[in-house]
């Protein structure tokens, strides 16, 4: 797993760097102790646990105490969860991420979707804002009484150097459902957070932030992670008790390390699908992963006031 400097250095700057977009907050978004966050969502979700800079700025300035995340992010996801289904119709990968927040039981849930939807245009809309009701009320359905919701806005498309072509008319799409879940997040109670990418001063810096202009790196990711701390928590960080972020941070990528062999075990075709009565008797330790993650978890925890 990659790492890249601290993004909490950039705070201070960007807190009175702010644009308008982020000038006027909603209500602070009530933490409370002990709460379980699962991130569920496209490839924005699931590459941050490789990164960590997210987690990592939530869980220094989250005000509440033992507040863990678990990354049920998987690439290409939309709210019909049709990339999930494997080797199964979509239907099934829909009804397994329904099962896995069940697992997990979760108080606050975080949502990340539209950026691949939004290439199916405007017309879409009413649709896709239909099923994202039905995501998350399935969801949470499966999670903690009274579980709360946040939807993070997808972020638009940076302009790559040629032969790759400008993405202005994407962008005004992705613009369209931004919008679009900004309205939709009061109707289902969930807090909504105008996510941006961050911005390039010139062309070698731009290719530091990203990819290919969408899926963004370790750099990326840090310089995003303001934007939950200014919407979700507190810009003073909690003080560390040992150690250093560094070392936070990797133990915060060990975690998101366990908990994805635990969730998606790379065998799982041998283990629990078609090929099951070769390698299946192998399923039972997967189950052994919990107690390592739990044990992570503890120690992330205790390193904070």
């Amino acid at each position: 797993m990659l790492t890249c400097r601290m993004p909490l250095a950039l705070l201070a700057g960007w807190f009175f760097a702010t644009t308008n977009a982020f000038a006027v907050q909603p209500p602070a978004f009530e933490w409370k102790d002990d709460d379980k966050v699962v991130l569920i969502g496209g490839t924005v979700i699931e590459r941050e646990q490789n990164y960590g800079h997210w987690e990592l700025a939530l869980t220094r300035h989250i005000p509440a105490k033992n507040v863990t995340f678990r990354n049920l992010g998987w690439s290409g996801d939309t709210v019909w969860a049709e990339s999930r289904g494997i080797f199964d119709a979509p239907e099934q990968g829909y009804a397994k991420l329904i099962e896995l927040v069940k697992e997990q039981k979760p108080t606050v849930l975080i949502f990340g979707y539209g950026q691949v939807e939004a290439s199916n245009g405007p017309s879409r809309i009413p649709v896709f804002l239909q099923q994202y009701k039905k995501i998350i009320n399935d969801c949470k359905a499966g999670s903690a009484p009274g579980a709360r919701v946040i939807l993070l806005g997808p972020m638009d498309i940076l302009p790559m150097p040629a032969p790759l072509p400008k993405p202005d008319s994407y962008n005004t799409q992705i613009a369209a459902y931004r919008d679009a879940i900004r309205q939709f997040a009061p109707t289902v109670n969930a807090t909504f957070v105008p996510m941006a990418m961050p911005k390039a001063e010139n062309t070698k810096e731009l290719l530091e932030l990203t990819d290919n202009g969408q899926h963004l790196t370790s750099e990326g990711y840090a310089r995003t992670a303001p934007q939950l701390v200014l919407a979700l928590a507190q810009k003073s960080p909690k003080k560390l008790k040992s150690g250093d972020e560094a070392s936070l941070q990797q133990t915060i990528l060990k975690k998101n390390e366990l908990f994805f062999h635990r969730h998606r075990p790379q065998n799982v075709t041998y283990l629990f699908l078609f090929r099951k009565h070769e390698q299946g008797n192998n399923a039972v330790d997967i189950p052994k992963f919990d107690p390592l993650v739990a044990d992570l978890e503890k120690q992330i925890g205790s390193s904070l006031d």
